[in-house]
């Protein structure tokens, strides 16, 4: 019994060591999505910097497929530049899904300064017009402290994707009011009828 307790808290403690050994580049921490009341929907990805990495200018995050970008009204901290492509900006080693008819955003680091993990880079805001949300991957390019190598890293994040038509669709509980509605519509124009 004491042999098998001291084996899982060896076997808890090298995981720890493990879980630390991980190095980890920019993360979407937070995403939010603000209805901004005129068919526009603000997307906000609040990222961080992982604490065993450094950003020096040219690094930058890739969100794929990010329907219907448009980089006026995006906001980022200063120190950022936003580009918008249908294919990449990838770092190597990472592979993302990539439709090649969908835009991706990426923010490039062009700070003149160092930042050294852990940190909260802020909020990178874009407007689009869907709120309708769907799984993509989000990709970085930092730098490793301990021995200043690239640091690519791939994870997922939530992404706007376009509505049906064009158009923002109703939600499903809107449709399935309307639908329970058009038995009561149709008895109404019978009474009408008669």
């Amino acid at each position: 019994m004491l042999r098998t307790r001291n084996l899982l808290m060896t076997v808890a403690l090298l995981g720890g060591f493990a879980a630390q050994a991980a190095h980890a580049g920019m993360i979407p921490n937070k995403v939010t999505i603000n209805d901004n009341g005129n068919k526009t929907f603000t997307w906000s990805y609040n990222v961080v910097l992982g604490s065993d990495v450094y950003l020096q200018p040219g690094d930058y995050f890739t969100i794929y497929d990010f329907a219907n970008a448009k980089s006026a009204n995006a906001t980022a901290p200063a120190g950022w530049t936003l580009s918008i492509q249908n294919i990449g900006v990838t770092p190597s080693k990472t592979n993302p899904a990539d439709d090649p008819n969908i835009a991706n955003v990426t923010w490039t680091y062009t700070g003149a300064t160092t930042i050294f993990g852990q940190q909260n880079l802020g909020n990178f805001s874009l407007i689009t017009d869907s709120n309708h949300i769907a799984q993509s991957d989000f990709t970085s390019s930092t730098h490793r402290q301990d021995n200043d190598n690239p640091e690519h890293t791939i994870t997922d994040t939530t992404v706007p994707v376009a509505a049906a038509g064009g158009g923002n669709t109703p939600e499903p509980a809107t449709i399935a009011l309307a639908i329970a509605g058009l038995p009561i519509i149709g008895l109404l124009r019978r009474r009408k009828r008669s």
